[in-house]
């Protein structure tokens, strides 16, 4: 969070370019700060499908699954 802070305490700080209208400059903000949302989720999307895949239950021999933590290895290997 400090680092989103720092972030946008610098873009806020900086104010428009020379001769940049107030609402161009306020579009140019509040893309910025969508662009950074987006790419946050698209982030934490992969890391939850990541963490799907870990924990995904195999299948067995008969084609059921179980879950990852109640697998046992066979005695035929």
């Amino acid at each position: 969070m400090q680092e989103t802070d720092d972030w946008l305490t610098a873009i806020l700080a900086a104010g428009p370019e020379d001769n940049e209208p107030e609402e161009e400059w306020f579009k140019r903000i509040k893309k910025q700060i969508k662009d950074r949302i987006l790419e946050s989720y698209k982030n934490g999307q992969k890391a939850a499908l990541r963490a799907a895949a870990v924990s995904w239950p195999a299948e067995d021999s008969k084609g059921t699954k179980k879950a990852w933590f109640n697998r046992r290895k066979s005695p035929n290997g």
